[in-house]
């Protein structure tokens, strides 16, 4: 069979307008071999009278008219001759999803419902609310097409800005069934396409499948995860560091429904930072190596003193340790140990190593070493204070020490631990001028002087430390 005539134009003046188009409501009426047309035709043409009705009655007519898509409405029999009422239905759906179909009865043309496929119509005649009059189903198609064509328009315009945003968006079911992705997340992953990354699953992407576990308890947890790093798969298997920001989409009932979430991917960012975090490490132990030297140098001088900065060193870490200094202001107390007496380069080698009482000008030359090492260290950006607490390493808390006579709080803690562990260790060890006068004398002598000259917390976090077992070395 072959396609019948063409449109059947409405007169001039038609108010039977599709909605949202402009010309007349045009009509695709499917060709039924076991219901009279022209009936049909007649309702139509009763309901519709300035429509514009097409008949199609085989499969290439069918095709060329859904190519076209030059139709606002289809109606079709329940069960035309030369093609299936569901394959109507479906084929209309997948080209024209804002088009709707009217089935009718094959006996009377009366009966009809909307995009129902054969094998439901039975059903649908005696149950479904939508099963009504043919030219009251086609008026509802017309409606229910206008609305749809609303959303798909809103829905469109919503995909447009989606897939226009630069990072990757998504929508995951709490296993890791991917709902939904834009664009910009396909390309991340590089996937083929939307449709390819949809069929996979999220769970499978990540590197270490504890840290999905540990992200989704967190999100339900919160209802929000921010700035999550972690580590995924590409599509090719190569991994890709990313941050996630997700949001946990809670039902009517407080359950999560969702999970509504965007990927950045950070992978230069964190080999630039693995880059700089070497450089870094390699910078500080050249730095701490360069203390160490200057450490070494300043003790050559000074053989009854050598190891002297190293034990205060020591000591003072503990202390600092033993009061809740954090790790990093520790490493600064223990580097300021090592340099304490670096400006004692300046005083003569015979004032130092001299074995009997020193003159007050000579003592008056070592009493300016707090300053020379403060010359020394304050030309070198280090990450701690060290010149500042090197030259107030000899002040005390009632003013009375040197070079500045500061009080209390106005001296840095790191420099009052290092004034204690000064006093103990120089106490307790062998000098040009005495012999050793002990740990136990040293720590009575910081006790005597605890709150007046001594910081109270530091002296007792100092006879702590040697009442559970310290040694120097």
């Amino acid at each position: 069979m072959t396609e019948r005539p063409s449109w059947r134009p409405a007169p001039p003046g038609s108010p039977d307008l599709a909605d949202g188009s402009a010309g007349p409501t045009r009509i695709l009426v499917i060709g039924d071999d076991s219901a009279p047309k022209g009936s049909v035709v007649q309702q139509l043409r009763t309901g519709f009278p300035n429509a514009e009705l097409r008949d199609v009655c085989d499969r290439d007519a069918f095709e060329k008219a859904l190519a076209g898509g030059e139709f606002d409405v289809v109606v079709t029999g329940q069960k035309p001759g030369w093609i299936k009422s569901s394959s109507v239905v479906s084929e209309v759906r997948d080209r024209w999803p804002d088009r709707l179909v009217v089935m009718y009865t094959a006996s009377n043309g009366q009966t009809a419902a909307i995009d129902t496929p054969s094998d439901e119509f039975e059903e649908a005649v005696d149950e479904r609310p939508s099963v009504r009059p043919l030219n009251h189903a086609v008026r509802d198609a017309l409606d229910q097409a206008s609305d749809r064509r609303a959303v798909l328009q809103a829905e469109s315009r919503y995909q447009g800005l989606y897939d226009s945003v630069p990072i990757g968006l998504y929508r995951t079911t709490l296993d890791g069934r991917i709902i939904d992705v834009n664009e910009a997340m396909v390309r991340l992953l590089d996937y083929p396409d939307r449709e390819t990354l949809l069929s996979a699953n999220a769970a499978a992407m990540y590197l270490n499948p504890i840290e999905r576990e540990r992200g989704v308890a967190m999100t339900r947890r919160d209802g929000l995860l921010q700035d999550f790093e972690v580590q995924l798969r590409r599509h090719d298997g190569t991994p890709i560091w990313v941050l996630d920001n997700v949001r946990a989409v809670r039902g009517p009932d407080g359950r999560v429904e969702f999970f509504l979430g965007s990927l950045q991917d950070i992978t230069h960012r964190k080999k630039t930072d693995e880059v700089l975090e070497h450089s870094l490490e390699s910078l500080n132990r050249a730095m701490k190596g360069t203390i160490e030297a200057m450490a070494v140098i300043s003790e050559m001088r000074d053989p009854y003193t050598a190891g002297h900065q190293k034990r205060v060193a020591k000591l003072a870490s503990a202390i600092a340790v033993s009061i809740g200094l954090p790790s990093d202001r520790v490493e600064g107390v223990r580097l300021a140990g090592l340099i304490h007496d670096i400006g004692k380069i300046s005083v003569p080698h015979e004032i130092l190593s001299k074995p009997g009482r020193l003159t007050t000008i000579e003592f008056n030359l070592i009493r300016v070493h707090p300053e020379v090492g403060y010359e020394v260290l304050k030309r070198v950006d280090f990450p701690w204070p060290l010149a500042q607490i090197v030259l107030q390493h000899h002040e005390v808390l009632d003013g009375s020490g040197y070079p500045y006579g500061i009080k209390a709080d106005e001296i840095l803690l790191e420099a009052r631990i290092i004034g204690v562990a000064d006093v103990v260790e120089a106490m307790a060890s062998h000098r040009p001028y005495r012999p050793s006068l002990g740990i136990e004398r040293a720590l009575e002598q910081v006790e005597e002087f605890r709150g007046r000259l001594y910081d109270s917390k530091v002296v007792g976090a100092c006879v702590e430390l040697f009442g559970a077992g310290f040694i120097f070395e």
